[in-house]
């Protein structure tokens, strides 16, 4: 086989008689790449790739498309096969359960909803179409191998038709006061609801049926009002592009997302065809680059603020040497360290002045200026020793990090990125593998995927009779104006006080993906050791705040848990 051939999956293709938007798009990608670069592409649909295929074919690139019908296993061997060069040519949203992040608020999916984040994280690069498309992956997925390709390609041919409709002039002769609507089964296409704007607003319409792709231009050259109102987001919307530029008026919603392209938005008619044209070629020499894997010039997609989202990574340490090193280096590597801050509450022991020697070693030798190291002449509790340290932040966002713990190495890079994203998201947290050995690494650890108990569900009032934000929270340091601080007089479950506190006021909690972090079930921690008379001040600390909360957890959950608490 040749060295130029790639191997193109989807579930169908055009000649196979499916004619939607995405197979239409495939079909001249395939054709244009074919003519223009001599690519040889092999076309497979998704069932028909196999373990012993990709073996065969380790040398090749795959374009992956349309995946619905993709194999789990063959999905899985693409996320884990470092050997393996893949590129993502997304259409329909398979990385949300619905396929359609507009049924979230803010599009804001779940952790839970997120699917198929392995497959997305492994690709060389997934490609979107729009920037509203890659706005809503990058948000959700956090992912660092995003492309906005800013567009859709057309065949030569199709755009030689369409300057032909305008040439003819029959796009001058419109119905002007018909609002025209696809017809179409795809309930996602929004006809429903597009009559019944019509009808509640007693508009004359008419339907543009499914028709040959010249026969269509026609109807659209007829066209005066196009009523397109889609129930899910369109990564981005051929027709509305074809109606500009045949001068239709558009009346939409904000689910297309071509209309988030500014060369789409401010042109039409034959301007606009003309950078079709153009765009079309720039995405045909784009997509040549990215299968030889040059990857020079070629901007990834970020909306990331030049001054982003600062946090200030909070850490009390008593009697912590034999974890200090491994803290010390975990958050030296991390990949935004020097964006961040990091404030050390050192509470007073026997092993204080040893272990501060270690601290300040270890910052004198990697001349780090970001660390605020406070010696304590007293041994707080760990509520205002949190307390302490959110006073003496400067970041815009707060997390905790337990001395014992240990994180993913771009984890505080993707928390800061989320922030920005979401500025609506006020708590995020996230899961975390769970071991019983000390200093391992979220990279090479004995957790055999178990995960910290309390923060497995996503979030919602309900969920909060368990701890949800667990040991690795971040939150807007703002939310201390509204809720107050941590309370001082608790000694074991202050946390568990203050996250019950902001689901009372409606601060908003978000849970995000991937697992990012690795807690250490620490037999002499302070809510972990055996001492009897922690766990019976543990446990009447725990029951005062189970009671108090009844009204944030639900009297399902006090009924379920009450013998629990002995109430």
């Amino acid at each position: 086989m040749s060295s130029d051939e790639v191997i193109f999956v989807a579930d169908f293709f055009y000649e196979q008689g499916i004619h939607g938007g995405a197979e239409v798009c495939n079909k001249n990608l395939i054709e244009l790449l074919e003519s223009k670069y001599r690519w040889k592409i092999i076309k497979l649909n998704c069932p028909s790739i196999t373990a012993k295929f990709i073996e065969n074919n380790l040398d090749k690139i795959f374009i992956i498309a349309n995946f619905m019908t993709l194999d789990r296993n063959i999905m899985e061997k693409f996320s884990t096969d470092k050997r393996l060069k893949f590129i993502i040519y997304e259409h329909d949203h398979k990385y949300v359960a619905t396929n359609d992040p507009s049924k979230f608020t803010d599009m804001m999916i779940p952790a839970d909803k997120i699917i198929n984040r392995n497959f997305y994280e492994s690709a060389i690069c997934v490609l979107a179409q729009s920037k509203l498309h890659a706005e809503i992956i990058e948000k959700n997925l956090l992912l660092d191998n995003l492309i906005n390709l800013s567009g859709n390609i057309w065949s030569r041919e199709q755009i030689e038709l369409l300057s032909e409709k305008r040439k003819q002039g029959t796009f001058q002769n419109k119905d002007e006061e018909i609002y025209s609507i696809l017809k179409s089964e795809n309930k996602n296409k929004g006809m429903a609801k597009s009559l019944q704007i019509c009808q509640k607003n007693n508009w004359s319409y008419r339907l543009i049926p499914s028709a040959r792709y010249e026969d269509f231009l026609d109807e659209l050259a007829r066209t005066n009002k196009l009523l397109f109102t889609p129930d899910w987001v369109e990564t981005f919307s051929r027709v509305c592009v074809e109606a500009k530029i045949l001068d239709c008026k558009i009346i939409t919603n904000k689910l297309v997302g071509c209309l988030s392209e500014e060369w789409v938005l401010n042109n039409s008619g034959g301007e606009l065809l003309k950078l079709v044209s153009e765009n079309t070629d720039r995405i045909i020499d784009l997509f040549d680059k990215i299968l030889r894997l040059d990857f020079t010039k070629i901007e990834f997609f970020s909306t990331k603020k030049s001054t982003k989202s600062k946090i200030s990574v909070i850490t009390s340490i008593y009697k912590g040497k034999r974890y200090l090193l491994n803290f010390l280096n975990n958050i030296y590597q991390q990949t935004s360290f020097r964006e961040q801050e990091f404030i050390i509450a050192h509470a007073k022991s026997i092993y204080q002045d040893e272990e501060e020697k270690e601290i300040l070693n270890f910052i004198k030798l990697n001349n780090i200026q970001n660390v605020k190291y406070f010696k304590l002449d007293y041994l707080p509790n760990v509520q205002e020793s949190m307390n302490f340290m959110i006073g003496k932040a400067t970041g815009e966002i707060i997390s905790i990090w337990n001395v014992d713990d240990n994180r993913k190495i771009n984890s505080l890079e993707k928390i800061s990125k989320f922030f920005d994203l979401n500025p609506k998201c006020q708590i995020v947290y996230h899961d975390c593998y769970q071991t019983t050995k000390e200093n391992q690494t979220f990279e090479n650890n004995s957790s055999n995927g178990e995960l910290y108990e309390h923060s497995k569900n996503d979030y919602s009032s309900e969920n909060m009779i368990k701890c949800l934000p667990g040991p690795m929270p971040s939150w807007r340091r703002e939310i201390h104006q509204k809720v107050g601080f941590f309370d001082s007089r608790l000694k074991f479950a202050g946390d568990w006080d203050f996250w019950l506190r902001c689901a009372r006021q409606g601060i908003r909690f978000h849970k995000i993906g991937p697992t990012m972090g690795l807690y250490y079930q620490n037999p002499e921690g302070l809510s972990t050791n055996s001492n009897s008379e922690n766990r019976r001040n543990k446990f009447l600390e725990e029951r005062q705040i189970f009671i108090n909360n009844v009204d944030v957890f639900g009297f399902t959950n006090y009924n379920r848990y009450r013998e629990f608490f002995n109430v």
